[in-house]
């Protein structure tokens, strides 16, 4: 099933953490990233494809550990191409929202 032109908005919990933070719940939930801080998005991505529909779009709450380029790769592979559209400093945290979007290629396939 997909979603017709949908936009997913994904803030998940981003902060490196140890594996044994991610899922505790609480408030510790909201920012246990584990790994990377990137446990639960790489849950994430694999389903993207097959959710969003040519016209979809994912936006992405991610800091540099994070590792924002290995999660555009993760992308591209899937057809995707990204576009940071703000930027903010947060204390320590250098936030960035990230569009996801099907090139144009991709587009005209669906």
């Amino acid at each position: 099933y997909t979603l017709p032109r949908a936009q997913v908005i994904f803030n998940p919990p981003y902060v490196p953490t140890p594996s044994e933070e991610v899922g505790v719940g609480g408030i510790v939930a909201s920012w246990a990233g584990g790994t990377k801080g990137r446990e639960v998005l790489d849950r994430l991505l694999p389903m993207l494809p097959g959710v969003l529909s040519a016209k979809g779009v994912f936006y992405l709450v991610a800091v540099k550990e994070n590792d924002p380029e290995d999660i555009h790769a993760i992308m591209a592979k899937s057809g995707f191409t990204a576009k940071t559209v703000a930027q903010r400093q947060a204390h320590n945290e250098d936030l960035r929202i990230y569009r996801y979007s099907r090139t144009a290629s991709e587009e005209g396939s669906s």
